[in-house]
């Protein structure tokens, strides 16, 4: 169901009226947000994936952490397939990464239990990258990345 006029009580109504589209992409979003008082954002391409030249999800998260760091939570939602992708996201400052793909495809493969399948392989690539890395933690990686 869409409903174009829902706002959240006003707190982020400015991703329709003021920036034109309801995701975040660019730095000066991040700046919007953090002016508006918003807790935290979700970095994101959606929809502009069919239109040519258009920066990954990943890329746009390169240019809004600095902006968004100690300031306002940052997530990822797009590119995530596999745990290495995962790792690179939180490498580059992202909190928290959303995946859509991998358990629509475990539940092609097999339901509920391809759903559980898939994602206990996303989990298992991001500890082995982490491992191989020699990273325990988010901090300690994105520490590495950042200097």
């Amino acid at each position: 169901m869409s409903r174009p006029n829902l706002n959240f009580g006003g707190k982020v109504s400015f991703f329709n009226e003021d920036s034109g589209k309801p995701y975040v992409n660019m730095k000066e979003d991040v700046e919007m947000a953090i002016e508006y008082g918003v807790d935290g954002v979700v970095i994101s391409n959606h929809g502009e994936r069919q239109v040519d030249g258009v920066p990954a999800a990943i890329d746009a998260l390169r240019e809004c952490e600095p902006v968004a760091r100690r300031k306002i939570q940052i997530g990822l939602e797009g590119g995530i397939r596999r745990g290495s992708d995962a790792f690179k996201a939180l490498a580059l400052g992202a909190q928290h990464c959303f995946v859509g793909r991998v358990p629509l495809w475990g539940l092609a493969y097999n339901g509920q239990n391809g759903v559980q399948l898939s994602m206990t392989i996303l989990h298992r690539e991001l500890k082995t990258m982490m491992a191989l890395a020699r990273d325990v933690n988010r901090i300690s990686i994105f520490m590495r990345v950042a200097n």
